[in-house]
């Protein structure tokens, strides 16, 4: 179904992510559902084999990678959600809701579990002190040691991370964690410093036992018109996080990418400002945000990553329009280096999976260096 023009080379994403000319564009994804990468390579996805296949397949440089353990969230919960201070479980989690739809690529109705909107796990300190943690020794980064040995040699595994107000507020519950936030501010604080110190400690263990060639920061921190809370609060807790993240992968040599969905135009300086090297994905459908004037605010301090749209052009668009808009992006962007292409997002089931091939065949075609559009 795609037909890879060359071979897979980390070299290549370190290149664009460092604001210099590649050989050609990368491309770039957090996730890509099952289903999508099964219609690529042509069966089911069950061996970390078959996932590398389809990352080597689909054009990648990397295989993006979550260290079991942390399992206090949507990704690999495994909690009861029965009363506060949960005892993490085994088997299938059961954070949040099912719902119905929406449809996949397939014509499948798929299922979406929601993380829970009010009131979670932690309202209280006590619930905090009941909490059942992950500890050091739950953090397991086998998995990173069982892929390296599968992938091409010039590939590298990337490591993704939940962390800090995302996670905070799936374990508080939305509306808990914007009340506690204004009403109890210092357990607001112990949960961001816990959350965001396991991630320091995880790190600290991946990054000194494996291989991993870049790190992904998993944060949501806007709505389409902006950041979810007033930005003075991002700085007082949060960012500091951040910035020793940062510190920690680059005293690593590891570079640090955050993918934080939203409008963050009022954001984009911190970002920087804290260390890191790019930002995913600049979701075209931000009220602000427009990837060309981000472009110049930043001047090469900041690779983007992303910017195809999701909600119509990947979901409901032609092939020729997705070619279009890669074409268009490319052209406007890449120049120079410090655009890496990627969906407006992630690709979910219900992307038609003959505009997420055209998306990597218009890179493939359109992305090589110089560009000349």
């Amino acid at each position: 179904m795609i037909t890879r023009p060359d071979e897979p080379a980390f070299s290549r994403f370190t290149t664009a992510l460092n604001c210099r000319e590649p050989d050609r564009v990368p491309l770039f994804e957090v996730l890509v559902d099952n289903k999508i990468k099964a219609q690529i390579i042509g069966r089911e996805i069950a061996t970390p084999q078959d996932d590398v296949e389809f990352w080597v397949t689909a054009g990648y440089d990397y295989v993006p990678l979550m260290p079991r353990g942390l399992d206090f969230s949507w990704v690999s919960g495994y909690y009861d959600t029965e009363g506060a201070g949960a005892q993490r479980q085994t088997g299938e989690s059961e954070w949040g809701h099912l719902k119905e739809g929406p449809y996949s690529s397939t014509g499948e109705l798929s299922d979406i579990r929601w993380a829970e909107e009010q009131k979670g796990f932690i309202s209280t300190s006590e619930e905090f002190d009941d909490f059942v943690w992950p500890t050091y020794d739950d953090i397991d980064f086998s998995q990173f040691s069982e892929v390296r040995d599968i992938m091409p040699k010039n590939m590298k595994a990337i490591c993704l991370m939940e962390t800090g107000h995302t996670v905070s507020w799936y374990l508080m519950g939305l509306e808990t964690y914007m009340l506690t936030l204004k009403h109890d501010p210092e357990l607001y604080r112990k949960v961001m410093d816990k959350v965001c110190g396991l991630t320091y400690l995880a790190l600290d263990k991946g990054l000194s036992q494996e291989d991993i060639g870049a790190v992904v920061l998993l944060d949501d921190l806007g709505y389409k018109t902006g950041p979810m809370v007033n930005p003075a609060c991002y700085r007082e807790y949060l960012f500091p996080w951040f910035k020793k993240l940062n510190d920690l992968c680059r005293s690593k040599g590891v570079p640090c990418i955050l993918h934080s969905c939203g409008d963050q135009s009022r954001l984009i300086e911190d970002f920087v400002e804290v260390g890191f090297k790019g930002l995913h994905p600049i979701m075209p459908s931000a009220a602000v945000m427009r990837i060309d004037d981000v472009r110049k605010q930043v001047d090469g301090r900041l690779c983007l990553i992303g910017n195809i749209d999701l909600e119509y052009t990947l979901t409901q668009g032609s092939r020729d329009e997705v070619e279009a808009l890669v074409k268009a992006r490319i052209k406007t962007i890449a120049p120079g280096g410090g655009y890496i292409l990627s969906s407006g997002n992630s690709i979910p089931a219900y992307v038609r999976v003959e505009n997420y091939v055209a998306m990597i065949e218009a890179c493939f075609k359109y992305g090589r260096y110089p560009i000349s559009l």
